[in-house]
């Protein structure tokens, strides 16, 4: 049900997860919700964080409460994996600004200096950090060879090709859906670059895509 943007959702634990996520999508997309509060078995919140990571083509936010009647609710968020993704782009961006050595180093005065604690998420930006600089070679030549003909990489903006680096990372170096990369990508894009960035890299990404 959705009112004002706002939708709820039962979810008594019967596997309908995806299709879910379908229906909340769609609706998103519309425009005819904004929130929406997923009430489940504790049983099942792990379930829904990792299909939402997989599978959710919209920004999203994951939040759990839980508690009894007895008992009050504690509040926990946790951090998502587009939280994620934009902790690891803006590090990227700044590894691309300060051109550093130690890239491990850097990753841990990050942590320390953003209060990062989680360890699933602290896995994830060391992941795709070490996994960029480990295939940098492939991951700029992907960039390139999809530009205009009288493009260089010198052209882009440190802002778009630290987008560009995540989202080809994980679409050729890890199991997220592509799609889920490129509308994440996207949306970075459209929050951190210029007006034609969103544009620009959707472009570049699709062409990627289409050649694997």
């Amino acid at each position: 049900m959705t009112n004002h943007g706002f939708g709820l959702l039962y979810e008594m634990g019967c596997g309908k997860t995806l299709t879910a996520i379908a229906i909340t999508g769609a609706a998103f997309l519309k425009g005819k919700v904004k929130k929406l509060l997923v009430v489940a078995p504790a049983s099942v919140v792990p379930v829904w964080s990792k299909e939402f990571d997989n599978f959710a083509d919209f920004p999203y936010m994951v939040g759990t409460m839980q508690g009894t009647a007895n008992k009050k609710i504690e509040r926990n968020i946790t951090m998502n994996r587009s939280d994620m993704r934009e902790h690891a782009f803006k590090l990227i961006y700044s590894l691309e600004i300060q051109k550093v050595d130690n890239i491990q180093e850097q990753v841990d005065l990050y942590f320390e200096s953003n209060n990062i604690k989680d360890e699933e998420a602290k896995k994830y930006i060391t992941d795709a950090i070490l996994g960029i600089e480990k295939n940098k070679a492939e991951i700029l030549s992907d960039i390139e060879k999809n530009l205009k003909e009288e493009w260089k990489l010198n052209r882009i903006s440190k802002m778009d090709l630290s987008v560009l680096k995540l989202a080809i990372y994980e679409i050729k170096f890890s199991e997220v859906p592509y799609k889920v990369s490129i509308n994440e990508a996207v949306e970075l894009a459209k929050k951190y670059g210029e007006d034609k960035s969103k544009k620009f890299v959707n472009g570049i990404l699709a062409s990627i895509v289409k050649e694997m």
